[in-house]
């Protein structure tokens, strides 16, 4: 996450610092700790930077003593395109995870040709009272082979494999992609090939693709879980708790079967982005068109099982009464989440969704515990 400092190899840059006389050649750029620039200071760096082999470089800016609060900014420009951004709180790019030394982190994947110098540029304002420090680093292609075979070696010899992906929603910024960031994917399919015990473990706040969905025994979407998330983490991964969730939204098979897939919905054509879904989102949408996703709304497997029998309807209110007997025919303690759906007339008025979710009850049941349970659907729904 962090990469290493980019070495004097690969650039050739002049740093000028703003009312400090003219241009010096520097070799790299790492003004971290006691090395950190003056406190209210600002620079610039230009120059190249040349790969030693064409490929998929993920550059970063890294930094303190320039919040934007007070008017500082650390930006890094190649080729003409801003790639890494520590500035404004919705205009920047900082990844949300800190660097081991705690410096804020921004980048992008930039595509490099070998051999080729590549224009590059660095911009940093610090403030007063605090030290200016900025850092250029990078993840090279040949590193990132490198952690995987690492990764998988130590797979190979393991009993059993947890592999923790990440992916950083945030507010501000649209998705570049379903897939989960920074070639994860091939990283779980490395240690899945080398390990057929694997688990993958997701923290993310969305749908996310499977690609290696079929190489591996389990998946744990643990979804942002705040600090309790690590104990809560190792209590469902070694059965100390029994998962009882189940999914708020749709995991597509495929990025082209949701619902905002074509250009005219997302991003849009010629600046405008047309919603003309109707009332066929999410869910609905699948259920409309006869798309089988990769999990549905309202999905989630258990240590236990559970059975359903004896469905019986009838008037309540201005609404419905919905009930039946829930048994649980596992060994295992655990929650399940009944949910009522309702279809709409024969004769509907307006275009509807096949069936709409409308009422649920989260239950917990013992071992072989049966209960007979009434769900209230209201007349609105």
């Amino acid at each position: 996450l962090d990469g290493v400092p980019i070495p004097a190899s690969a650039l050739s840059l002049t740093r000028t610092r703003r009312g400090g006389g003219g241009p010096e050649a520097v070799t790299r750029v790492d003004h971290t700790g006691a090395e950190a620039l003056p406190a209210g200071s600002s620079y610039t760096w230009t120059g190249t930077i040349t790969a030693p082999a064409t490929g998929d470089y993920d550059l970063r800016v890294q930094g303190a003593g320039a919040p934007p609060s007070s008017g500082g900014s650390i930006t890094l420009t190649v080729d003409g395109t801003r790639v890494g951004a520590i500035e404004a709180l919705l205009g920047g790019n900082s990844s949300l995870i800190a660097t081991a030394d705690g410096l804020i982190n921004a980048g992008a994947v930039v595509r490099l040709e070998g051999g080729r110098p590549t224009p590059l540029r660095i911009s940093a304002t610090g403030v007063a009272g605090t030290p200016l420090e900025v850092r250029l680093a990078w993840v090279t292609p040949a590193r990132r082979q490198e952690a995987r075979e690492a990764a998988a070696a130590l797979a190979r010899g393991a009993r059993a494999a947890v592999v923790f992906a990440f992916d950083e929603g945030t507010e501000g910024a649209d998705r570049t992609s379903l897939a989960l960031p920074k070639e994860q994917d091939a990283l779980i399919a490395a240690v899945a090939a080398a390990n057929p015990r694997t688990a993958v473990v997701l923290n993310t706040g969305h749908p996310v693709l499977m690609p290696w969905l079929a190489d591996v025994p389990a998946v744990l979407q643990m979804w942002y879980p705040g600090q309790g998330g690590a104990d809560a983490t190792a209590a469902l991964l070694l059965g100390a708790a029994c998962p009882g969730g189940k999914l708020p939204v749709t995991f597509p098979a495929r990025a082209e079967d949701a619902p905002a897939a074509t250009p005219e919905r997302y991003p849009g054509v010629a600046g405008t982005a047309v919603y003309d879904e109707g009332v066929f989102v999410g869910y609905r949408h699948y259920d409309a068109y006869g798309i089988e996703p990769l999990f549905p709304f309202g999905h989630g497997l258990s240590y236990t099982r559970f059975a359903y029998e004896g469905l019986s309807v009838r008037p309540f209110g201005d609404g419905l009464s919905v009930t039946f007997t829930l048994a649980n025919v596992g060994r295992r303690e655990g929650v399940e989440v009944a949910q009522v759906y309702v279809t709409p007339p024969a004769d509907q008025p307006v275009p509807m969704p096949p069936r709409v979710l409308a009422a649920f009850s989260r239950v917990r049941l013992a071992p072989g515990e049966r209960r007979r349970v009434t769900v209230t659907v209201p007349g609105r729904a």
